[in-house]
């Protein structure tokens, strides 16, 4: 399906890639066939500028003639003027090849009357304006003579003349330009479609390649991250568990002494028992409801630290008893804990509070929320005799336990559950004052 989707995109990238040079081609060609059209216009009018000046010089020579010659005759109002030139260079450029009509203007732009019949209309005088910079004027409309205006004389002395010329030659000309751009056009157009169809094809063919490979090796990965994730799972569940083993053993214990008290004081053993049972029942039951949401993996809802830190120190705190576990007010104790990991990190309290309690007789226990290098830590402090300086090395590992009845897997479960929550517990500081654990959580910084 995928590999469907790629090649409907592939093709219609190569659609849109070959309308483009399409358009290109065309743009190109318009451009080019503006150009030559231009420049053939040019080269008519520029073959004619020799012919001009040559009838120029012939008038100008005969005219000197006649002139010196009407001097002489002392017959000075015969003398040629320059309006008389200018019609004169007029009327013999007739005679230039396809020319069907000649109009003459002054040097003021005005148009000057010849003895020809001329039914076309004569340029604006405006565009003389134009020849104080150029050498001619030309223009080509649709349906008229190609027009071409020269100025005559040094800097338009004379005047300027305007030559009609037919346009049939000059539009068979570029029938045949266009005809052969259109041509070459089609040529490069084919030729690049074909190239591009060529690189297109194997870079599609690479690309379907790639993707088969990069598909399967996500359906490979998607299957070792599940295998990983329910190893993951499996290894969250032994340690909840084994949290719930470690957590049983002290009211087993309890269970055992209530048997062997079990003649004496019946009523207070009853409600020891009674006592007992619950507490086996809480455990049961957090056990759990913790690993319902861990199978469950949704973050459905969130403490703030405040919150974990009170629900971890109300299961030692009995009530009318003076409290052995406090929770200290502090700038952190809103930030939020999801569920899943609130969930873990709640059996890491109660394992640190219990082994501070275990630690001595009228020991207290303070629980505090602090933002510390980009981490919520949660510390458990208790001002205990400390932990003895050969065992810190090893204290997150299984070891045979200095407590009575002990196991030594307190804290590597401790070590467990922190790394399925992927937070960290580390002990801090142990002195003869006192010790203090840490669990540090990671403050996620992904905007909302």
């Amino acid at each position: 399906m995928q590999t469907m989707t790629t090649k409907k995109k592939g093709w219609l990238a190569f659609a849109v890639i070959l309308a483009m040079l399409g358009i290109l081609t065309g743009v190109l060609q318009f451009s080019s066939r503006e150009k030559l059209h231009q420049l053939a216009l040019h080269r008519e009018a520029s073959s004619h500028i020799p012919t001009l000046e040559n009838l120029r010089e012939s008038v100008e020579e005969e005219f000197l003639d006649d002139d010196l010659l009407f001097v002489d005759l002392g017959m000075e109002e015969l003398v040629h003027r320059e309006n008389d030139y200018l019609g004169e260079i007029a009327l013999r450029a007739l005679e230039i090849q396809e020319t069907v009509g000649v109009f003459a203007f002054d040097r003021n732009g005005k148009l000057i009357e010849l003895p020809t019949d001329s039914t076309r209309q004569a340029a604006d005088p405006s565009r003389t304006e134009s020849l104080e910079q150029l050498s001619f004027d030309f223009r080509l409309s649709e349906g008229q003579a190609l027009s071409i205006l020269y100025p005559v004389g040094e800097e338009a002395d004379m005047g300027y003349l305007e030559l009609l010329i037919d346009p049939a030659p000059i539009l068979a000309e570029r029938d045949a330009v266009d005809e052969e751009i259109i041509q070459q056009g089609l040529w490069a157009f084919a030729i690049g479609a074909g190239l591009l169809f060529l690189i297109f094809r194997i870079l599609l063919t690479r690309l379907l390649r790639s993707e088969r490979e990069l598909l399967n090796k996500s359906i490979n990965l998607k299957e070792a991250n599940l295998r990983l994730s329910q190893a993951c799972k499996t290894a969250g569940v032994g340690a909840v568990t084994a949290h719930l083993m470690h957590a049983l053993k002290s009211p087993l214990m309890g269970l055992k002494n209530l048997e062997l008290d079990a003649g004496e004081q019946l009523e207070a053993t009853e409600e020891n028992l009674r006592a007992t049972t619950r507490k086996i029942e809480n455990l049961i039951t957090q056990t759990l409801n913790t690993l319902r949401e861990c199978d469950l993996n949704e973050e459905s809802y969130s403490f703030e630290a405040q919150e974990v830190l009170n629900l971890a120190a109300s299961k030692f705190n009995d009530e009318g008893s003076e409290l052995r576990v406090s929770v200290l007010e502090s700038a952190a104790a809103d930030q939020k804990i999801d569920n899943l990991k609130a969930n873990l990190i709640l059996p890491i309290l109660h394992n640190l509070i219990q082994n501070s309690i275990d630690s001595g007789p009228g020991v207290k226990v303070f629980l505090l929320a602090e933002l510390k290098n980009e981490s919520l830590t949660l510390s458990v402090r208790d001002n205990g005799p400390g932990i003895p300086e050969e065992l810190k090395d090893s204290l997150f590992k299984p070891i045979q336990s200095q407590k009575e009845n002990g196991s030594g897997i307190g804290l590597a479960i401790c070590k467990e559950l922190a790394q399925r929550a992927d937070t960290t517990v580390i002990l801090d500081k142990s002195t003869d004052k006192g010790t203090s654990f840490a669990v540090a959580i990671p403050i996620d910084k992904t905007p909302n």
